[in-house]
């Protein structure tokens, strides 16, 4: 299999080295130019192109997979909080201004759209043997501070968002970044199930640091991956 994207690939590649699992890992930010416009549309440059095809099999993405905590991570100077409309019952923040739910779909739709000019692009290439991997649930609150990250300071000064804001925002990125796929054609794999506690939370012992899972929430992606990629359902290219 092949593995390709940002930071989220970590998780997985550490479970693939202690499982021996034979995958191929592409991270973006190993290329100064991974991705090239022309005439409107993205496409791969042919040095990562070339890069990916050292593997072989299907490629996974795990592409565009933390803007939602960039949106909603660290409390914002302006509190805000929005009702997801499949969960209106979720207790919302009272010290926040409520934003309509299609508002912040909009916003983080624009801030999402590089996620999906990458995965046309992959898409372009890969159709027949790309699929998609869900960014990781939210992380606990006493996990992420017990944690330093690059947001340290930040959250710091500003305080953590609200645990059920952090929680909608994944929910919402993931509803965003699915529509993507299908209107691509692109197989979207969810979280494990096994990997949430009863909150929609990350649990305590798959949680690697305030945005990624560890190795062995790894673990439990490599076992979807493996399915997805065995399913006789979804056409896949050697």
């Amino acid at each position: 299999m092949i593995c390709f994207g940002g930071s989220h690939a970590g998780a997985i590649e550490g479970a693939a080295r202690v499982l021996k699992e034979d995958i191929h890992f592409v991270y973006v930010r190993s290329f100064p130019m991974p991705f090239v416009q022309a005439n409107g549309c993205y496409r791969l440059h042919s040095t990562v192109v070339a890069e990916i095809e050292r593997g072989r099999g299907p490629v996974f993405s795990v592409i565009g997979g933390n803007t939602h905590n960039v949106m909603g991570l660290v409390r914002h100077p302006t509190p805000f909080d929005f009702i997801l409309p499949d969960q209106p019952e979720l207790a919302t923040d009272p010290k926040a201004e409520i934003i309509p739910y299609a508002t912040i779909k909009a916003v983080l739709e624009r801030r999402t759209q590089f996620a999906f000019d990458q995965l046309q692009a992959l898409a372009s290439r890969y159709r027949n043997c790309l699929f998609h991997v869900e960014s990781p649930p939210p992380v606990r609150r006493r996990l992420i501070l017990a944690t330093p990250n690059r947001l340290t300071k930040q959250i710091e000064e500003h305080g953590l968002a609200p645990a059920l804001l952090r929680y909608r925002l994944w929910r919402l990125h993931g509803t965003i970044i699915r529509s993507y796929c299908d209107k691509l054609g692109v197989p979207f794999i969810p979280v494990p199930p096994e990997s949430i506690d009863k909150k929609g939370f990350l649990l305590a012992e798959l949680t690697g640091n305030a945005t990624h899972g560890n190795k062995k929430y790894g673990a439990l992606v490599i076992a979807r991956m493996k399915a997805a990629a065995d399913d006789p359902s979804i056409r896949v290219r050697a």
